[in-house]
């Protein structure tokens, strides 16, 4: 996604989304929940308080699926998982 389609969900400017990412502008509490609920994350992950998406929403959002899609996305995941616990063996 770039940042004029991001400006357009979010009923924004394009400019106003590259003052935000290059830190000339913040967002207002508004912008930042809009923004959480668009990237289905935590406001605490977008304002970098948690490293660590929210949980309970993912899994929501997953649930809210069709059958097969939730199948292939749960294999993604544990695919992923799988790997990263590989990376880290291997970095040590």
């Amino acid at each position: 996604m770039n940042q004029k389609e991001l400006a357009e969900v979010l009923n924004i400017s394009q400019s106003a989304i590259a003052n935000y990412e290059n830190g000339i502008k913040e967002p207002n509490m508004q912008m930042i929940v809009n923004m959480s609920e668009f990237f289905n994350v935590s406001t605490d992950f977008l304002l970098a308080v948690s490293s660590v998406p929210d949980e309970k929403k993912t899994l929501n959002v997953i649930n809210r699926l069709p059958e097969n899609e939730r199948k292939k996305v749960t294999k993604d995941i544990e695919m992923y998982a799988e790997f990263l616990v590989l990376k880290t063996l291997y970095d040590r």
